[in-house]
């Protein structure tokens, strides 16, 4: 029997499938429960093909797929017109809001990217050790395969390291003290290691002392019995010197190490003066060679030496502390000066400065009274280490650090020099 069979004729030929309550509606149950003409359940397969069904009271309502196709479909018209609105309020409220001179806010809509007032942590370049201003506290470890570093946890310091900051901070306040009269000349400080040896006035050689590694020597013991003889043979300038510049050839690809060279040749004239009642001092004046100018006029004066013996090197350091005090010289005084004159010093010089250990080192060729002398000499960079002192209070370990770095870099430039071919 044909499925079409068992629909009413009411049904076919209504197109929207719908019915009313007066219509007669055949099921396969009216064949199966033929002496029933109340309709008590309905569960035939018509409930597949028709969209109204009958209740247990006869009345016609639609199918239960029906229903919740229907609600389906409803809640997705009622979601979809609710996204349209919704997407068409982001495009709109970030206008709205330009409008009213407002920054928009942070929606799903597109917008303009915002400027930062700072760069956010994830865009900051690198800041190395020695540039950072917060640090760790002044007990620290460091990595290591024990559990601690130490029975209290923390490293201390070496009794070198300790000498030096202290030897460099004491005469600082010590030029501050005595030139307070004349304001902030801490300014002019220089503060530089120039390798060399420690020279025996007996022995008339290199100072030999029974010790294994590195020390800083008593000052009356060097002053009474030692003097430095700076300067290295050419052959170990030279190499050295290459050594440097294939080392700021490679670090120059990272702008974080990079190095900073410039030449520069200007004849240095020098001539002693003493005052009663005053420390000698010297004035020099430097003459570009090629220009003839006066670069620079300065009185200098020495405020203390600090020497070190590297007995597993070739060459010892001397760390010297000075003070140059600038003047300025027209033509009739540097014409007096130059009838004062007791050295010239002819120097051809490169200088490779590297910023992020506030350390220059200069590689200096020198002509005085008829000789040749190489000079090999670092200097710190004296504002950085005035910035260090003031800020020890609230970071103390960056002074250390700082004079630290200088240290290290002059053992690795008297180690390089040492190297045999």
């Amino acid at each position: 029997m044909d499925l079409k069979n068992l629909i009413s004729n009411d049904e076919k030929s209504a197109p929207n499938m719908s019915r009313t309550n007066s219509q007669q509606r055949m099921s396969i149950h009216d064949l199966m429960n033929s002496d029933d003409g109340g309709i008590r359940q309905r569960t035939s397969i018509t409930n597949l093909t028709n969209d109204l069904d009958v209740d247990m009271n006869g009345n016609k309502t639609m199918t239960r797929s029906r229903r919740m196709s229907s609600a389906t479909s409803s809640d997705a018209d009622a979601s979809s017109t609710r996204s349209r609105n919704s997407s068409f309020q982001d495009h709109v409220k970030p206008l709205e809001e330009l409008k009213e001179n407002k920054e928009p806010k942070a929606t799903g809509g597109t917008r303009k990217p915002r400027r930062y007032a700072e760069k956010p942590v994830w865009a900051k370049d690198y800041v190395p050790t020695v540039r950072k201003s917060v640090r760790k506290p002044v007990l620290t470890t460091v990595a290591t395969k024990l559990s601690v570093a130490s029975i209290t946890g923390s490293i201390p310091r070496n009794d070198f390291n300790k000498v030096v900051t202290e030897w460099i901070w004491a005469n600082v306040e010590g030029v501050r003290h005595e030139y307070a009269a004349l304001g902030p000349v801490d300014k002019y400080l220089e503060l530089e290691l120039k390798m060399g040896h420690i020279w025996d006035k007996v022995k008339d050689k290199r100072l030999r002392l029974p010790v294994n590694c590195e020390t800083i020597l008593n000052v009356d013991f060097f002053q009474n019995e030692c003097f430095f003889r700076s300067g290295v043979p050419a052959q170990q300038f030279h190499d050295l010197k290459a050594y440097i510049a294939k080392l700021a050839q490679e670090k120059n690809h990272n702008r974080g190490n990079r190095f900073v060279v410039e030449n520069s040749h200007c004849v240095d004239l020098i001539a002693h003066e003493r005052k009663r009642n005053e420390k000698p001092s010297t004035g020099r004046v430097s003459v570009d060679v090629k220009t003839k100018r006066r670069m620079a006029s300065v009185h200098k004066q020495r405020v203390a030496d600090l020497v070190m013996y590297l007995p597993n090197s070739l060459y010892d350091i001397r760390l010297s502390m000075s003070l140059e005090l600038p003047y300025e010289m027209n033509d009739a005084a540097f014409e007096s000066f130059q009838q004062r004159v007791e050295l010239r010093r002819d120097k051809e010089r490169v200088s490779y400065t590297h910023p992020a250990t506030f350390t220059k080192i200069d590689m200096t060729k020198v002509k005085e009274n008829g000789a040749v002398k190489h000079e090999v000499e670092l200097e710190l960079d004296v504002g950085e280490l005035l910035r260090s002192m003031a800020k020890v209070a609230e970071d103390p370990l960056y002074y250390i650090d700082l004079v630290q770095a200088f240290l290290d870099n002059g053992r690795i430039i008297s180690r390089q020099l040492s190297i045999q071919d």
